[in-house]
């Protein structure tokens, strides 16, 4: 994971039960919360995925040039597909429901994966030359 002090860490644990009900095992998933221009930083300086999970019209009608779209239809494939050692970035709306995927990518062998804090609203209002769409 990145060491710079201004990625605010979003380390979680689950605690699952073991059949007796009386032991726990803590399943650690980590992601880290990142800036777009931190975003803009990692796309420029090292290959990365980048992945887009709003809805397919709000893609089709402007996202980040270099992003995947990526829905509960297609994510079987995408984890197939994927190569796990990249770093994953995922983006949504405005920040929120990115840190649900990332968690689950992080659980899904994934082992570098952000969530863009602000996302594709954040972007857009920095970045609004990268932006492409569909139609």
């Amino acid at each position: 994971m990145t060491t710079d002090s201004s990625v605010v860490p979003a380390r979680r644990s689950q605690l699952t039960k073991q059949p007796n009900n009386q032991e726990f095992n803590a399943i650690v998933t980590d992601f880290d919360r990142i800036s777009a221009e931190q975003v803009s930083q990692k796309l420029t300086s090292a290959p990365a995925t980048l992945i887009d999970i709003r809805d397919e019209t709000s893609f089709g009608t402007g996202h980040i040039n270099a992003a995947q779209h990526i829905d509960n239809q297609d994510v079987a494939t995408f984890l197939d597909e994927a190569d796990k050692a990249l770093p994953l970035i995922v983006y949504c709306y405005h920040g929120n429901s990115s840190q649900n995927a990332a968690r689950f990518f992080a659980e899904q062998g994934f082992i570098e994966v952000y969530s863009m804090d602000g996302g594709f609203e954040a972007w857009r209002a920095l970045f609004p030359d990268t932006i492409d769409s569909d139609g």
